[in-house]
């Protein structure tokens, strides 16, 4: 079946079809495209994506390219080609893929978010979870993809409270931990995981071994290390209520949560200790300096300034 090769207004006119999506057509123009038999494919497009939610787009721009396609069915004649419902789609297919391409040009523009806190702080994320951060420790998420991925780098140590959900993980050193919905801590230093948990389960993978935690569990493995260690914790890390107790540690351990939690230097060596319990004010550097190493006899000296220990 053949056309008449009067032109439609909106085949005439580039601004026709987005100033009807815009509700900018005067009553005349409106009522002879209703009636058109056009207008049903058209209406039938724009339809479907009501329920889309996308970000900003130039919405001229898509309209030209839908009427590119279907002008680019026709013959030279001017007879539209009978594969109607092709046209159709192919407009359709235009306007999602455009969409679509917005879309992925907003998340991976979405910004990082990054911390890296010189004090303690807290950060709440997008679904309502949080991390407490120790103070020397740093995170980092996409704001943009976290609807789809929960997702945190972290170095250093933090606390995290994770509303129930889809996966979340926290990729510390080479080690990830893996929950749902709970309460957990993990410190990542120098080869060092430790992660305690505090509510429901966690998943740890590092190392080439994987373990779920259960509450009040502390699972420590390092990259130096020939064996992994499990631990009972309390009920809250000790950094964040500015005690640090350390049960069945080694030396070598409490120096490295001395060094994380004052931003310290430690130069020099030393015989390392197992088996100690040790605690620490995470307030006050020269009191715990004294109760780290004088226990076990060790002799040092503190250069503020530098914020340096040097084993003697």
């Amino acid at each position: 079946m053949y056309r008449t090769n009067e032109m439609k207004a909106w085949e005439k006119d580039d601004t026709f079809l987005a100033r009807w999506m815009s509700g900018d057509l005067n009553e005349e123009e409106l009522r002879s495209f209703e009636a058109s038999e056009e207008f049903a494919d058209f209406r039938s497009i724009t339809s479907s994506l009501d329920d889309f939610e996308s970000p900003a787009f130039d919405q001229d721009a898509v309209l030209k390219k839908v009427k590119w396609q279907i002008d680019n069915t026709k013959e030279n004649k001017g007879r539209l080609i009978s594969l109607k419902r092709t046209v159709v789609f192919a407009a359709a297919a235009s306007i999602v893929v455009l969409l679509s391409v917005g879309i992925f040009l907003e998340l991976t523009n979405a910004p990082i978010v990054e911390l890296s806190a010189s004090v303690k702080d807290q950060v709440d994320l997008p679904d309502g979870s949080t991390i407490a951060v120790n103070q020397g420790s740093s995170i980092a998420y996409s704001e943009g993809w976290w609807s789809g991925k929960r997702s945190v780098e972290l170095t250093g140590e933090a606390f995290f409270n994770v509303t129930k959900g889809e996966e979340f993980q926290v990729h510390a050193g080479k080690g990830t931990v893996t929950v749902l919905g709970t309460s957990f801590n993990v410190l990542e230093n120098q080869g060092l995981l430790v992660v305690g948990c505090y509510t429901g389960k966690v998943k740890v993978e590092a190392y080439g071994k994987e373990i779920i935690l259960t509450p009040g569990k502390e699972y420590r493995i390092g990259s130096d290390r020939v064996g992994d260690t499990l631990f009972t914790v309390g009920t809250s890390p000790s950094w964040m209520v500015d005690l640090i107790e350390l049960n069945n540690t080694s030396l070598s351990d409490a120096i490295i949560k001395l060094k994380n939690q004052y931003n310290l230097k430690v130069n020099g060596d030393f015989e390392d200790v197992e088996n100690l319990n040790i605690s620490f004010p995470a307030y006050d550097l020269e009191i715990a300096l004294g109760q780290v190493f004088g226990p076990v006899g060790i002799k040092y000296t503190y250069d503020k300034e530098k914020n340096t220990v040097t084993i003697e």
